[in-house]
C-alpha cells in the first residue's frame, strides 16, 4: 500500500528495490535506424509510464516524452470514459494526475527530466507542458 504513494515509490527507488511493471505495451516502427515509439504504456498498480518519441540507433540518442502516473490502478480510470475520457487524460493509459517527463541524449547516459509542477495541471492542458 505504501508503494501506491509518490513517496512510497521514491522510497523504493532509494533502497534499490526493483520497480517491476506488470504490463508493457510498446508500439513502435523501425525505419532507417530510427525507432519511433507511439502510445507506449508500462504499468503496475502503483505507477504507470506513457512514452512517445524516438530512438536514433545510428547516433545512439533518445528523444522521448511521456508521463509518470502515480497510483495508476485508480488514476487511469477516468481517462477510459467514453467521449470525455480525453479531457481527463490526453494520452492512452495516462491519468488524471500525472507528471510530464522527457528522456533525451545519449542512450548510454540519457537525461531524464520530470516536471512535478505538471501534477497541478488537468489532463487536457498537460500536453502544453511536454
Amino acid at each position: 500500500a505504501a508503494a501506491l504513494s509518490l513517496g512510497g515509490l521514491l522510497g523504493q527507488a532509494k533502497t534499490g528495490d526493483a520497480l517491476v511493471m506488470d504490463r508493457a505495451v510498446v508500439p513502435f516502427r523501425f525505419l532507417h535506424g530510427q525507432v519511433q515509439v507511439h502510445d507506449a504504456l508500462a504499468h503496475n498498480p502503483a505507477i504507470g509510464v506513457t512514452l512517445r518519441g524516438g530512438l536514433d540507433l545510428r547516433r545512439s540518442t533518445a528523444d522521448l516524452r511521456g508521463t509518470v502516473v502515480p497510483a495508476w490502478a485508480l488514476n487511469h480510470l477516468p481517462g477510459r470514459l467514453p467521449v470525455v475520457g480525453k479531457l481527463f487524460s490526453p494520452e492512452t493509459g495516462g491519468g488524471v494526475i500525472a507528471m510530464t517527463m522527457r528522456i533525451t541524449g545519449p542512450l548510454d547516459d540519457p537525461s531524464v527530466a520530470v516536471n512535478p509542477l505538471s501534477l497541478l495541471v488537468p489532463g487536457a492542458l498537460r500536453t502544453l507542458f511536454k
